[in-house]
Protein backbone atom coordinates (compact mmCIF):
# COMPACT_ATOMS: atom_id res chain seq x y z
CA UNK A 1 0.00 0.00 0.00
CA UNK A 2 2.64 2.52 1.06
CA UNK A 3 4.95 1.63 -1.85
CA UNK A 4 2.02 2.17 -4.20
CA UNK A 5 1.43 5.63 -2.74
CA UNK A 6 5.09 6.45 -3.23
CA UNK A 7 4.95 5.28 -6.84
CA UNK A 8 1.90 7.45 -7.40
CA UNK A 9 3.79 10.48 -6.11
CA UNK A 10 6.53 9.66 -8.61
CA UNK A 11 3.94 9.52 -11.39
CA UNK A 12 2.63 12.96 -10.44
CA UNK A 13 6.18 14.27 -10.23
CA UNK A 14 6.53 13.57 -13.94
CA UNK A 15 3.96 16.29 -14.57
CA UNK A 16 4.85 18.49 -11.59
CA UNK A 17 5.59 21.57 -13.73
CA UNK A 18 1.92 21.58 -14.70
CA UNK A 19 0.79 21.47 -11.09
CA UNK A 20 2.87 24.50 -10.17
CA UNK A 21 1.13 26.80 -12.61
CA UNK A 22 -2.50 27.69 -12.70
CA UNK A 23 -5.31 30.19 -13.17
CA UNK A 24 -8.93 30.47 -12.07
CA UNK A 25 -10.02 32.37 -15.19
CA UNK A 26 -9.37 32.12 -18.91
CA UNK A 27 -5.91 33.38 -19.79
CA UNK A 28 -5.23 35.42 -22.92
CA UNK A 29 -3.91 33.46 -25.87
CA UNK A 30 -0.62 35.29 -26.33
CA UNK A 31 2.83 33.75 -26.75
CA UNK A 32 4.01 35.39 -23.50
CA UNK A 33 1.02 34.37 -21.34
CA UNK A 34 2.76 31.46 -19.63
CA UNK A 35 5.81 33.54 -18.73
CA UNK A 36 3.70 36.42 -17.47
CA UNK A 37 1.64 34.03 -15.38
CA UNK A 38 4.76 32.37 -13.99
CA UNK A 39 6.09 35.74 -12.85
CA UNK A 40 2.82 36.76 -11.21
CA UNK A 41 2.40 33.39 -9.52
CA UNK A 42 5.75 33.91 -7.80
CA UNK A 43 5.06 37.55 -6.93
CA UNK A 44 1.64 36.85 -5.42
CA UNK A 45 2.22 33.35 -3.98
CA UNK A 46 -0.62 32.15 -6.21
CA UNK A 47 0.31 29.15 -8.37
CA UNK A 48 -3.30 29.25 -9.56
CA UNK A 49 -2.41 32.22 -11.74
CA UNK A 50 -1.20 30.08 -14.62
CA UNK A 51 -3.14 26.81 -14.81
CA UNK A 52 -5.46 28.08 -17.52
CA UNK A 53 -2.51 28.86 -19.79
CA UNK A 54 -2.00 25.09 -19.95
CA UNK A 55 -3.87 23.34 -22.77
CA UNK A 56 -7.23 21.99 -21.63
CA UNK A 57 -6.41 18.45 -22.73
CA UNK A 58 -3.31 18.44 -20.51
CA UNK A 59 -5.36 19.68 -17.58
CA UNK A 60 -7.88 16.89 -18.12
CA UNK A 61 -5.10 14.31 -18.30
CA UNK A 62 -3.56 15.48 -15.01
CA UNK A 63 -6.95 15.33 -13.27
CA UNK A 64 -7.55 11.97 -14.92
CA UNK A 65 -4.39 10.49 -13.39
CA UNK A 66 -5.67 11.34 -9.93
CA UNK A 67 -9.14 9.99 -10.74
CA UNK A 68 -7.66 6.71 -12.00
CA UNK A 69 -5.55 6.33 -8.87
CA UNK A 70 -8.70 6.87 -6.80
CA UNK A 71 -10.39 4.01 -8.66
CA UNK A 72 -7.52 1.57 -8.14
CA UNK A 73 -6.28 2.23 -4.61
CA UNK A 74 -7.88 0.17 -1.76
CA UNK A 75 -10.48 2.70 -0.61
CA UNK A 76 -10.97 1.88 3.06
CA UNK A 77 -7.27 1.49 3.76
CA UNK A 78 -6.34 4.70 1.92
CA UNK A 79 -8.98 6.66 3.84
CA UNK A 80 -7.77 5.22 7.14
CA UNK A 81 -4.14 6.09 6.38
CA UNK A 82 -5.05 9.66 5.47
CA UNK A 83 -7.27 10.00 8.56
CA UNK A 84 -4.31 8.96 10.71
CA UNK A 85 -2.11 11.48 8.92
CA UNK A 86 -4.71 14.14 9.67
CA UNK A 87 -4.53 13.29 13.37
CA UNK A 88 -0.73 13.60 13.28
CA UNK A 89 -0.96 17.01 11.61
CA UNK A 90 -3.54 18.17 14.16
CA UNK A 91 -1.28 17.11 17.03
CA UNK A 92 1.66 18.96 15.47
CA UNK A 93 -0.54 22.04 15.15
CA UNK A 94 -2.36 21.97 18.50
CA UNK A 95 0.44 20.62 20.70
CA UNK A 96 3.33 22.66 19.34
CA UNK A 97 4.13 24.17 22.74
CA UNK A 98 4.38 20.74 24.34
CA UNK A 99 6.46 19.36 21.44
CA UNK A 100 8.93 22.24 21.55
CA UNK A 101 9.34 21.81 25.31
CA UNK A 102 10.04 18.09 25.36
CA UNK A 103 13.50 17.29 26.78
CA UNK A 104 14.81 16.00 23.44
CA UNK A 105 13.73 19.08 21.48
CA UNK A 106 14.88 21.49 24.19
CA UNK A 107 18.31 19.85 24.15
CA UNK A 108 18.60 20.39 20.40
CA UNK A 109 17.30 23.96 20.54
CA UNK A 110 19.78 24.83 23.28
CA UNK A 111 22.65 24.45 20.79
CA UNK A 112 21.05 26.77 18.20
CA UNK A 113 21.67 30.44 17.59
CA UNK A 114 18.76 32.88 17.82
CA UNK A 115 18.47 32.91 14.02
CA UNK A 116 18.49 29.11 13.83
CA UNK A 117 15.77 28.90 16.47
CA UNK A 118 13.60 31.30 14.48
CA UNK A 119 14.19 29.35 11.28
CA UNK A 120 13.39 26.04 13.00
CA UNK A 121 10.11 27.43 14.30
CA UNK A 122 9.18 28.76 10.85
CA UNK A 123 10.01 25.44 9.19
CA UNK A 124 7.90 23.60 11.75
CA UNK A 125 4.92 25.84 10.97
CA UNK A 126 5.47 25.47 7.22
CA UNK A 127 5.49 21.66 7.42
CA UNK A 128 2.26 21.75 9.43
CA UNK A 129 0.65 24.03 6.83
CA UNK A 130 1.60 21.68 4.00
CA UNK A 131 0.33 18.63 5.89
CA UNK A 132 -2.87 20.42 6.87
CA UNK A 133 -3.59 21.45 3.27
CA UNK A 134 -3.05 17.95 1.90
CA UNK A 135 -5.10 16.20 4.59
CA UNK A 136 -7.91 18.74 4.26
CA UNK A 137 -8.16 18.60 0.46
CA UNK A 138 -9.75 16.12 -1.91
CA UNK A 139 -6.48 14.20 -1.82
CA UNK A 140 -7.39 13.00 1.68
CA UNK A 141 -10.12 10.53 0.64
CA UNK A 142 -10.78 8.14 -2.22
CA UNK A 143 -14.07 9.92 -2.89
CA UNK A 144 -12.11 13.16 -3.19
CA UNK A 145 -9.52 11.59 -5.51
CA UNK A 146 -12.27 10.51 -7.89
CA UNK A 147 -13.52 14.08 -8.30
CA UNK A 148 -10.18 15.88 -7.94
CA UNK A 149 -9.82 19.11 -9.90
CA UNK A 150 -6.42 20.79 -10.04
CA UNK A 151 -7.91 24.24 -10.59
CA UNK A 152 -9.98 23.97 -7.42
CA UNK A 153 -7.05 22.53 -5.48
CA UNK A 154 -4.71 25.34 -6.53
CA UNK A 155 -7.35 27.97 -5.90
CA UNK A 156 -8.10 26.75 -2.38
CA UNK A 157 -4.70 25.58 -1.19
CA UNK A 158 -2.15 26.93 -3.68
CA UNK A 159 -1.30 30.22 -1.94
CA UNK A 160 -0.64 28.61 1.43
CA UNK A 161 1.30 25.69 -0.06
CA UNK A 162 3.39 27.96 -2.27
CA UNK A 163 4.24 30.36 0.55
CA UNK A 164 5.16 27.48 2.88
CA UNK A 165 7.37 25.76 0.32
CA UNK A 166 9.12 29.01 -0.58
CA UNK A 167 9.74 29.65 3.11
CA UNK A 168 11.30 26.19 3.47
CA UNK A 169 13.52 26.83 0.44
CA UNK A 170 14.61 30.17 1.93
CA UNK A 171 15.56 28.50 5.20
CA UNK A 172 17.37 25.63 3.48
CA UNK A 173 19.28 28.13 1.32
CA UNK A 174 21.34 29.18 4.34
CA UNK A 175 23.07 25.78 4.35
CA UNK A 176 22.30 23.95 1.10
CA UNK A 177 23.91 25.22 -2.15
CA UNK A 178 21.16 23.67 -4.29
CA UNK A 179 18.47 25.43 -2.26
CA UNK A 180 20.41 28.70 -2.48
CA UNK A 181 20.52 28.41 -6.27
CA UNK A 182 16.81 27.59 -6.39
CA UNK A 183 16.05 30.65 -4.27
CA UNK A 184 18.12 32.85 -6.59
CA UNK A 185 16.14 31.58 -9.55
CA UNK A 186 12.74 32.02 -7.87
CA UNK A 187 13.68 35.55 -6.86
CA UNK A 188 14.79 36.37 -10.39
CA UNK A 189 11.53 35.03 -11.84
CA UNK A 190 9.68 37.79 -9.99
CA UNK A 191 11.44 40.28 -12.31
CA UNK A 192 11.05 38.22 -15.47
CA UNK A 193 9.78 39.92 -18.62
CA UNK A 194 8.89 38.41 -21.98
CA UNK A 195 8.20 39.87 -25.40
CA UNK A 196 7.17 38.41 -28.73
CA UNK A 197 9.90 38.57 -31.38
CA UNK A 198 8.03 36.80 -34.15
CA UNK A 199 4.64 35.14 -34.50
CA UNK A 200 3.23 33.22 -37.44
CA UNK A 201 0.26 30.87 -37.38
CA UNK A 202 0.87 28.38 -34.54
CA UNK A 203 4.53 29.19 -33.87
CA UNK A 204 6.30 32.10 -32.24
CA UNK A 205 9.63 33.16 -30.79
CA UNK A 206 9.68 34.83 -27.37
CA UNK A 207 12.59 36.67 -25.75
CA UNK A 208 12.83 36.25 -21.98
CA UNK A 209 14.73 38.73 -19.82
CA UNK A 210 15.68 38.07 -16.20
CA UNK A 211 18.24 39.39 -13.72
CA UNK A 212 21.64 37.83 -14.34
CA UNK A 213 22.12 34.52 -12.55
CA UNK A 214 25.16 32.27 -11.96
CA UNK A 215 25.93 29.85 -14.77
CA UNK A 216 23.70 26.79 -14.65
CA UNK A 217 21.08 28.34 -12.37
CA UNK A 218 18.66 29.64 -15.02
CA UNK A 219 16.76 26.86 -16.85
CA UNK A 220 14.92 29.41 -19.04
CA UNK A 221 16.85 30.32 -22.21
CA UNK A 222 16.95 33.90 -23.50
CA UNK A 223 14.89 32.91 -26.52
CA UNK A 224 12.11 30.33 -26.35
CA UNK A 225 10.34 28.82 -29.38
CA UNK A 226 6.61 28.63 -28.67
CA UNK A 227 3.84 26.48 -30.14
CA UNK A 228 0.08 26.74 -29.92
CA UNK A 229 -1.67 23.69 -28.51
CA UNK A 230 -5.46 23.69 -28.15
CA UNK A 231 -5.39 27.47 -28.50
CA UNK A 232 -2.81 27.93 -25.72
CA UNK A 233 0.82 28.96 -26.19
CA UNK A 234 3.44 26.71 -24.59
CA UNK A 235 7.20 26.26 -25.11
CA UNK A 236 7.74 24.04 -28.15
CA UNK A 237 9.87 21.63 -26.12
CA UNK A 238 7.04 21.26 -23.60
CA UNK A 239 4.60 20.64 -26.46
CA UNK A 240 6.75 17.70 -27.51
CA UNK A 241 7.56 16.27 -24.07
CA UNK A 242 4.44 16.73 -21.91
CA UNK A 243 1.95 14.66 -23.95
CA UNK A 244 4.43 11.79 -24.00
CA UNK A 245 5.07 12.07 -20.26
CA UNK A 246 1.35 12.13 -19.53
CA UNK A 247 0.77 9.07 -21.73
CA UNK A 248 3.62 7.20 -20.02
CA UNK A 249 2.28 8.11 -16.59
CA UNK A 250 -1.18 6.86 -17.56
CA UNK A 251 0.22 3.62 -18.91
CA UNK A 252 2.25 3.08 -15.75
CA UNK A 253 -0.84 3.66 -13.62
CA UNK A 254 -2.95 1.38 -15.83
CA UNK A 255 -0.39 -1.41 -15.35
CA UNK A 256 -0.10 -0.86 -11.59
CA UNK A 257 -1.55 -3.71 -9.54
CA UNK A 258 -2.97 -2.21 -6.34
CA UNK A 259 -5.00 -5.21 -5.32
CA UNK A 260 -4.55 -6.04 -1.67
CA UNK A 261 -5.36 -9.34 0.01
CA UNK A 262 -7.60 -9.39 3.07
CA UNK A 263 -4.60 -10.52 5.13
CA UNK A 264 -2.53 -7.53 4.00
CA UNK A 265 -5.40 -5.16 4.76
CA UNK A 266 -5.86 -6.72 8.19
CA UNK A 267 -2.16 -6.34 8.96
CA UNK A 268 -2.13 -2.71 7.84
CA UNK A 269 -5.29 -1.95 9.82
CA UNK A 270 -3.74 -3.54 12.92
CA UNK A 271 -0.72 -1.25 12.60
CA UNK A 272 -2.97 1.77 12.11
CA UNK A 273 -5.03 0.82 15.15
CA UNK A 274 -1.89 0.68 17.28
CA UNK A 275 -0.68 4.01 15.89
CA UNK A 276 -4.05 5.64 16.53
CA UNK A 277 -4.06 4.32 20.09
CA UNK A 278 -0.70 5.96 20.65
CA UNK A 279 -1.89 9.21 19.08
CA UNK A 280 -4.82 9.38 21.47
CA UNK A 281 -2.39 9.78 24.40
CA UNK A 282 -0.87 12.84 22.72
CA UNK A 283 -4.28 14.25 21.85
CA UNK A 284 -5.51 13.87 25.44
CA UNK A 285 -2.39 15.36 27.04
CA UNK A 286 -3.38 18.56 28.83
CA UNK A 287 -0.02 19.31 30.46
CA UNK A 288 3.64 19.09 29.54
CA UNK A 289 4.05 16.24 32.01
CA UNK A 290 1.29 14.22 30.38
CA UNK A 291 2.74 14.87 26.93
CA UNK A 292 6.22 13.78 28.06
CA UNK A 293 4.68 10.65 29.59
CA UNK A 294 3.04 9.85 26.26
CA UNK A 295 6.45 10.13 24.56
CA UNK A 296 8.03 7.92 27.22
CA UNK A 297 5.29 5.36 26.75
CA UNK A 298 5.78 5.36 22.99
CA UNK A 299 9.55 5.01 23.39
CA UNK A 300 9.05 2.17 25.82
CA UNK A 301 6.66 0.39 23.47
CA UNK A 302 9.08 0.71 20.55
CA UNK A 303 12.03 -0.36 22.67
CA UNK A 304 10.06 -3.21 24.17
CA UNK A 305 9.44 -4.68 20.74
CA UNK A 306 13.15 -5.48 20.53
CA UNK A 307 13.27 -7.20 23.91
CA UNK A 308 12.94 -10.94 24.37
CA UNK A 309 10.59 -12.11 27.12
CA UNK A 310 12.55 -12.55 30.27
CA UNK A 311 15.69 -11.16 28.65
CA UNK A 312 18.09 -8.62 30.18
Amino acid sequence: MFSQLIRFVVVLAAVAPLALIGCDKAAPSTPTAMFDGLRESMVEDKPVLLWDTVPATWQQDVDGLVHEFGKKVPAELYDDVMATMKRVVTILKDKKQFIMNTPMVKEQVATMTATEKEQAAETYDDIVKIGDAITSSDLSTVAGLKKFNMTNFLTNYGPELHAAMMSIVKTAATEEPDAAQALEFFTAVKKLSAKVDTEKDDTAMVSVTMPELPAGVNPIPAQVPMSKVDGRWVPTMMAAVVPRSLAEAKQQLDNEDMSTSSQQVAQAEAVLQMVNLGLSHFENAATQEEFDQAIAGLAGMMGGSDQHPGGN
